[in-house]
């Protein structure tokens, strides 16, 4: 009776044990696989493409994308904490305009004045012009391997520079006619002559006038025709046929919208 008793004593005590661990193992497990992948989802900044479950620990396997690529990771089904991160496959997306901006700045410190894609045959490249030291740089920069492909000066035609330097504005011309004759703009035009490009500016006062005569390229005054106001008309006429037969020998009007009036604010 008492080996009887033992007996069935042992079993009850062993069945108890079992379901103890079962319960004990059952409600261990009380972070849910939606929590587990926004636990992932939120420290990895992604989203989740798959998720698993470990049967033999309750944790899970989540997969995560991001801007880096994809993750494989575990979490715990108790704690949460994250364990085993693995990079499967990296993103090879191209670094965005700005940020090769930025590059550029800092590993040729120089300035960027522009940058654009490059064409269809390159397209995982970027073009920019950089200046520094008052110089011109053709810069192209590959996006995917982040790394300056190459970097050119850009060669400038001295001769051209000085001539663009030295040519003047309409503006200009204005006042170096005005710093001649003293009276009021009434009218502006553009001249292609054989010895280069010349403004015929005229300036009148109450009674007289005068054409002035200005070179583009260096701002001299080249002449100065008089004429007066209160001519008669065919006297008036006469000296502007002269004018045009001035202009006609040796100027012709460029085919650009050079004529233009003086309005009384000048």
């Amino acid at each position: 009776m008492k080996v009887k008793l033992f007996l069935l004593t042992s079993i009850m005590i062993g069945l108890f044990f079992v379901f103890y661990q079962v319960l004990v193992k059952d409600i261990s497990a009380t972070v849910s696989q939606k929590e587990a992948e926004a636990t992932a989802s939120r420290l990895y900044n992604g989203d989740v493409l798959k998720s698993e479950t470990v049967k033999e620990n309750n944790n899970y396997t989540i997969s995560v994308k991001n801007d880096r690529g994809i993750y494989r990771l575990m979490v715990d089904g108790q704690t949460k904490e994250v364990s085993n991160v693995k990079l499967v496959e990296k993103n090879d997306s191209l670094l965005k305009l700005e940020e090769a901006k930025d590059v550029i700045t800092h590993e040729i410190n120089g300035k960027v004045t522009s940058i654009k894609k490059s064409s269809e045959k390159a397209p995982t490249h970027a073009e920019a012009l950089v200046e520094k030291n008052q110089k011109k740089f053709h810069v192209i920069y590959d996006l995917k391997k982040q790394v300056i492909v190459s970097s050119a000066e850009i060669k400038v035609d001295k001769e051209e520079t000085k001539q663009q330097k030295n040519e003047i504005s309409k503006q200009r011309a204005k006042e170096i006619a005005l710093s001649q004759i003293n009276g009021k703009l009434t009218n502006m035009k553009k001249l292609d002559s054989k010895h280069g490009i010349l403004y015929k500016v005229t300036v009148e006062n109450n009674s007289e006038g005068a054409h002035v005569y200005v070179q583009e390229s260096t701002g001299e005054v080249s002449s100065v025709s008089w004429f007066l106001k209160n001519q008669k008309p065919d006297e008036a006429n006469e000296d502007e046929d002269n004018d045009k037969e001035d202009d006609k020998e040796d100027t012709n009007e460029s085919d650009e919208d050079d004529d233009t009036d003086i309005d009384s604010d000048d």
